[in-house]
C-alpha cells in the first residue's frame, strides 16, 4: 500500500471544487487537477474517442491512469490536495451501471489518500453547467451521494465544507487538516 498526505476535495459536479483547488494552489500547496475534465477537453479538441459518451470504459481507464500518475507525482512531505481521487471513479462507474473491476479494487487498496476527505455539499447557488459538466443540479446531487458513499465504504472520514466563500472554505480546510494531523478531530 502506498499512502501519501493527499487530501481529496470531492463532491458532485459543479459544487465548487475547482475554485478551492485554485486558491489552495495560490497558497503554495501542491494540487492535483481533475483528470476527467482534462481528458474530455483534450479529446474534444482533437475529435478523439476517449469520451464518456463514446467509450465509457476507455475513458474510465484513462482517468484511473492519470489519477495514479498524479498520485505518484505528489511530494512525500507536506499536505497536498487533489480534485477527486480513485473512489470517485467507483462512483461514476456505479452511476453508469457498470460493475467495478477487480483490478480497480486492487488499485483503491494500493493507492491511499489521507483519511480525511473534504466534501463540497450540493449548493445550487454556485452550481454551473458548462461544455464539460453537463449534469443537471439534480443529477449532480445523485452522483454526489454515490461519491460520498464510495469514500465512506472504503474507510475514509468525510468532512462537509461550509457553504461560504472560497477564502473561508480554504481557511476551514487548512484548520481542519491541522487539527486532524494533531489528533483533535
Amino acid at each position: 500500500m502506498e499512502k501519501k498526505n493527499i487530501y481529496i476535495i470531492t463532491g458532485g459536479p459543479g459544487f465548487g471544487k475547482s475554485s478551492l483547488l485554485t486558491e489552495l494552489s495560490m497558497r503554495d500547496f501542491f494540487c492535483g487537477a481533475e483528470a476527467a475534465r482534462e481528458i474530455i477537453e483534450e479529446q474534444k479538441a482533437r475529435s478523439g474517442s476517449i469520451l464518456p459518451e463514446i467509450d465509457r470504459m476507455a475513458f474510465f481507464r484513462e482517468v484511473v491512469r492519470r489519477r495514479i500518475e498524479i498520485f505518484k507525482a505528489a511530494p512525500g512531505q507536506g499536505a497536498c490536495f487533489f480534485d477527486r481521487g480513485l473512489p470517485d471513479c467507483r462512483a461514476f462507474l456505479t452511476a453508469s451501471s457498470f460493475t467495478v473491476p477487480d483490478w480497480f479494487e486492487a488499485l483503491e487498496k494500493r493507492y491511499r489518500y489521507a483519511d480525511l476527505v473534504f466534501i463540497t455539499p450540493p449548493w445550487e447557488r454556485i452550481f454551473i453547467r458548462d461544455n464539460v459538466r453537463r449534469e443537471s443540479f439534480g443529477d449532480s446531487c445523485k452522483l454526489h451521494e454515490m461519491i460520498v458513499r464510495a469514500y465512506t465504504d472504503l474507510g475514509y472520514r468525510t468532512c462537509d465544507l461550509p457553504m461560504a466563500g472560497v477564502h473561508e472554505r480554504v481557511d476551514f480546510i487548512i484548520s481542519e487538516i491541522s487539527d486532524f494531523r494533531q489528533g483533535r478531530s
